[in-house]
């Protein structure tokens, strides 16, 4: 139903409070008809937006003064790639020790030691940096997904690997700063996509020596034949992630050209899918075998069995 238009329009683009309409001369008693939709206790918003993630992100900020997004919620507001299994129906928010917090249905306020430039203002949000985001993260994400994030984080330009490295040197105690560390040394911001940062680091994890990542791979008379995901250059080893993507009809075609034209100059290609995924101790063994049939002479005998942390996190959220 069309919004009357006798309501301000302060209140028809954004989350509000009941105290702000009133202050705007609208009782509250208006805003329990259909021109608004209630998305926390006493925030409202026009019933002609439409209410999206980010919209209950803002809705919620408004309940805590001097509150920030935190934990996923900072980590959604900044399109960080997240396992499925952090998403979750509620809003993190992050205060300062000793500020009030609001108990809320839908909300997690959490109190934290904030240092200058933890708290940021984008697009009108305050949200915790990328840097600090990552540092809260780190106890609830696997070696696998935190760097897989700070893959993607670096390449975006969101944060780079020094300021990473810093907060994780200034942070020293806060829990889960050892793990941010172990992503920061493993971060390689030529990875394109989560996937095939997730494969990259299972594979050095279990010991196998680490790729270059999204290289041009050329024949001996320095044509280039393709660009692969994983290249292990001396070995002439390339590892591929193949998504959602590679199954369409077109890719699938200029897959195989690809794949022949490396087979034909003597490299081994190794495809691994989502599935491959759910046996990483299965890849590695493939991986493993094809650099050694390849001349690689491995420190020890067998893969390192990949520790809890690499592919679970050591800690779920609360």
């Amino acid at each position: 139903m069309p919004v009357r238009l006798e309501f301000p329009p302060e209140l028809l683009a954004e989350p509000f409070t009941g105290s702000y309409a009133e202050s705007l001369g609208v009782p509250r008693r208006r805003l329990n008809g259909q021109a608004f939709a209630r998305l926390f206790r006493d925030v409202y918003v026009s019933a002609a937006v439409q209410v999206d993630e980010a919209t209950r992100r803002r809705a919620a900020i408004l309940l805590v003064p001097g509150a920030a997004l935190s934990h996923t919620s900072a980590a959604e507001h900044w399109r960080f790639p997240l396992p499925l299994s952090l998403h979750r129906d509620v809003v993190h928010l992050a205060v300062g020790f000793g500020a009030q917090a609001a108990h809320v249905r839908g909300l997690l306020v959490h109190e934290l030691r904030l240092g200058s430039g933890d708290v940021v203002t984008d697009g009108g949000v305050a949200v915790l940096s990328p840097s600090r985001t990552m540092l809260d993260l780190a106890p609830w994400l696997s070696l696998v997904d935190l760097t897989a994030a700070t893959d993607w984080a670096v390449r975006q330009g969101l944060v780079t690997k020094a300021e990473l490295a810093e907060s994780a040197y200034q942070a020293k105690g806060h829990r889960g700063v050892r793990h941010l560390r172990g992503a920061v040394g493993l971060c390689d911001p030529g990875a394109e996509s989560p996937q095939e940062s997730r494969l990259r680091v299972v594979l050095v994890c279990a010991g196998l020596p680490r790729p270059e990542c999204n290289v041009d791979i050329d024949d001996a008379r320095e044509q280039f034949i393709a660009r692969g995901d994983l290249v292990y250059r001396e070995h002439k080893v390339v590892v591929e992630y193949d998504g959602a993507v590679h199954l369409e009809d077109a890719q699938r075609i200029r897959d195989a050209a690809r794949r022949n034209d490396l087979l034909a100059v003597g490299w081994t290609v190794l495809t691994f899918t989502s599935e491959s995924m759910r046996a990483p101790d299965d890849a590695v063994r493939t991986v493993w075998d094809a650099l050694v049939s390849r001349g690689w002479n491995p420190p020890t005998p067998a893969p390192t069995p990949l520790e809890s942390g690499v592919i679970k996190p050591p800690k779920r959220p609360r």
